[in-house]
């Protein structure tokens, strides 16, 4: 007998299609509560808007669609049940551009806030914005209400208006840098989302120097990754050039103990004095290279959702946007209605490092995740089987996690004290 078979058994209310669907929803309950790890990471995508139109964006048919009240609310309720007993809980408020919505933000960190006693949670918050409505008292808001974020900002004005246009086709970058001072003053630790773009990666050393005496802490780090943004040889090989010098600038920055931190040398684990003393370089950078044995993916679907303006569940934003992936099965895991399609779920997380069969025989297999799985689908059609480009990228990325794991290395070893760790707020 199946689990649902038995189940109607105990289901004696109503008529017999009622008490199927009953049935179904406790057998769907409890598969999701024995088979699948609890959520406790929802992106709130709060409008399909956004009042700037960057080319390389990855949410392509920006619309007036924004979230209900109704919907948020549900969301809420949903992440607090899917987290089960797990006490601290995230929101990511996302769009589109998040601020355009910041009455409804209001209204969910007041009802967030208000339910975490009784219902034994704790939540925190954060947003991806593009800046450019950071008005002194949205920043003195969002301190007061615990909000951390991230500014998307591509470096100089030169740099960043390339790509990063306002809606009616204007240049962006002043509008950022207009609001900075109110925003270093309210978030004292500012990061930054910075897309490289293969026309303006020369300048990369070099708009991550300005934007760090400006007052930016952090950066997160990333190609323009999609298929009508090409990659040519020569740009890759700037890009290497560029990661080399700041490596250099990073290894500085740690030295001197400034505030700096970059994302992608961040990934593995530095050694500690100790571990630089009595394990060999060879020893640690085996561990940096085998950093991710076994594993594939990411949080998508697992410890992490995303709820889209009609109340609808994806692994992530990215995966929201990611045409085709639907006819998979693979896009939409259910609703915050109907609750999650354990099938559709499993589908996307089940598959472990077998499915990852173009990398079973890379000699990085072990470093790395086998690529956002998005993005894979967005180049190959699958999400499983990265594209060439986003290896080669992975390729420069350990390559210059090595070369700062060894200068680390050899700088904690001359010293007789452990290395100081900046922590990042954000």
């Amino acid at each position: 007998m199946t689990l649902l078979e038995d189940l109607r058994g105990f289901v004696v209310d109503g008529n017999e299609e009622s008490r199927n669907a009953l049935a179904g929803k406790i057998a769907n309950r409890l598969v999701l509560d024995k088979a699948f790890p609890k959520t406790t990471f929802m992106e709130l995508v709060l409008t399909e808007d956004c009042n700037l139109r960057c080319s390389y964006c990855f949410v392509k048919d920006k619309n007036p669609r924004r979230m209900s009240w109704n919907v948020a609310k549900t969301a809420v309720d949903f992440l607090i049940t899917e987290s089960g007993r797990t006490e601290n809980v995230h929101i990511l408020f996302f769009g589109g551009e998040p601020l355009l919505e910041l009455d409804l933000i209001k209204r969910v960190i007041e009802y967030a806030n208000g339910e975490a006693p009784h219902r034994e949670k704790k939540f925190s918050y954060s947003m991806t914005t593009n800046g450019t409505l950071l008005t002194e008292e949205t920043c003195r808001y969002l301190r007061d209400s615990s909000v951390k974020y991230l500014v998307s900002v591509d470096g100089t004005a030169e740099t960043h208006d390339r790509h990063r246009k306002t809606r009616g086709g204007g240049p962006s970058f002043h509008l950022i840098e207009k609001n900075f001072r109110h925003m270093k003053r309210f978030q004292p630790w500012q990061g930054t989302r910075y897309t490289i773009h293969p026309d303006s990666v020369g300048a990369l050393m070099t708009n991550v120097r300005v934007l760090h005496d400006m007052g930016v802490n952090q950066f997160i780090i990333g190609p323009a990754m999609a298929p009508d943004v090409p990659w040519p040889k020569e740009a890759m090989e700037t890009f290497a050039e560029q990661l080399d010098n700041l490596v250099d600038y990073y290894v500085k920055m740690q030295q001197e103990k400034r505030h700096f931190r970059l994302g992608m040398l961040e990934l593995g684990s530095l050694p500690s004095l100790e571990e630089a003393r009595t394990q060999s370089e060879d020893a640690l950078l085996q561990r940096c290279r085998t950093q991710h044995e076994g594993e594939w993916g990411c949080g998508a679907g697992r410890g992490r959702l995303a709820v889209n303006t009609r109340g609808e569940l994806y692994g992530c934003s990215r995966l929201l946007t990611a045409n085709g992936l639907a006819r998979d099965g693979l896009g939409r895991l259910g609703s915050l209605q109907d609750g999650f399609d354990v099938h559709a779920r499993a589908k996307l997380i089940g598959k472990r490092e077998s499915a990852r069969t173009t990398c079973l025989a890379c000699s990085l297999r072990d470093a790395c995740t086998g690529g956002c799985p998005a993005v894979n689908f967005q180049f190959t059609g699958d999400m499983y089987r990265p594209s060439l480009l986003d290896c080669e990228f992975t390729r420069l990325y350990l390559e210059v996690q090595e070369k700062a794991q060894r200068l680390l290395v050899r700088q904690a070893a001359e010293k007789e004290e452990p290395r100081e760790k900046v922590c990042s707020p954000v």
